[in-house]
């Protein structure tokens, strides 16, 4: 602008110093606008809503997804319109809005999808929702295996059975909830893998065979991904699971012993070095 208004130059000068691409029509459509304001600077932002969320209630969405991953943004969007104790100043929010907000704390969201599932009794198509785990759904499960193990009437008495749920350490198995509920259920107890022993569940071993088996169907291209995982899992014999087995169950002397055991460690795996192959 200073080059055109002060100095007389020329448009297509002033637009090759903006921007190459720059029409020189443009350039004059542009001078003509500072000509009738009478400026040379630019006007300042004005005219933009002003920010529809406070830090609070920013951070009040966080903790609806902390509280609950598999939450949907429809239902965010729904508790926020209802809230009118966090959000009284809010009567409508985008669900863009809330994903900026997400985003803006870093906040990432599980996805839930719904896939088909062939129930084997029955050869009917129901429906399953994958998604995660944690501990709410845990306490749901130990409480239904807890009326199935201990009916009411064998909840007391003497020389009653122990049952023992063993599993890895993945961090809600050691949430607070989790530890208190085996504290009020003494009938089972809670039985920790040695930490990186995979070996010692021969599941483990299944999902690292079939994960090999579904990459070779080539899912995507060859078929889809649930096919692969079907047709990977028909490659799996009976032999090879009872193989896991048999392979897990010659770590459980050393277990017993109390021995370290670690994995992927060739003296671990084989104690005896002349077992040791390079």
């Amino acid at each position: 602008m200073r080059n055109i208004l002060n100095q007389g130059g020329c448009k297509l000068e002033a637009g090759e110093r903006v921007q190459p691409s720059l029409r020189q029509s443009a350039v004059a459509s542009i001078i003509r606008i500072f000509q009738q304001t009478n400026r040379m600077q630019r006007l300042p932002p004005s005219g933009r809503r002003g920010k529809l969320l406070s830090n609070d209630q920013e951070l009040a969405i966080v903790e609806m997804v902390v509280a609950n991953n598999a939450i949907k943004l429809h239902e965010i969007q729904t508790r926020i319109v209802a809230d009118h104790e966090i959000f009284d100043n809010i009567d409508s929010i985008s669900l863009t809005t809330i994903t900026r907000t997400l985003s803006k704390h870093r906040v990432r969201m599980k996805q839930l999808y719904t896939v088909p599932l062939k129930r084997s009794y029955d050869d009917n198509m129901s429906r399953c929702q994958v998604g995660p785990y944690n501990t709410e759904r845990l306490l749901a499960f130990l409480n239904d295996l807890h009326q199935r193990l201990v009916p009411e009437q064998d909840q007391e008495g003497e020389n009653m059975r122990t049952f023992v749920i063993t599993w890895d350490n993945v961090a809600f198995h050691h949430s607070q909830a989790i530890t208190t509920w085996f504290e009020v259920h003494p009938r089972l107890v809670s039985l920790f893998l040695p930490p990186s022993s995979p070996f010692l569940n021969p599941t483990e071993e299944f999902f690292s065979a079939w994960r090999w088996k579904v990459y070779d169907h080539q899912p995507h291209d060859q078929m889809s991904l649930l096919e692969a995982m079907d047709a990977g899992c028909r490659d799996i014999t009976v032999d090879d699971c009872q193989g896991w087995i048999r392979h897990t169950r010659q770590f459980y002397p050393r277990c017993n012993a109390l021995d370290n055991i670690r994995c992927d460690v060739d003296e671990n795996m084989w104690p005896n070095p002349e077992d040791r192959r390079d």
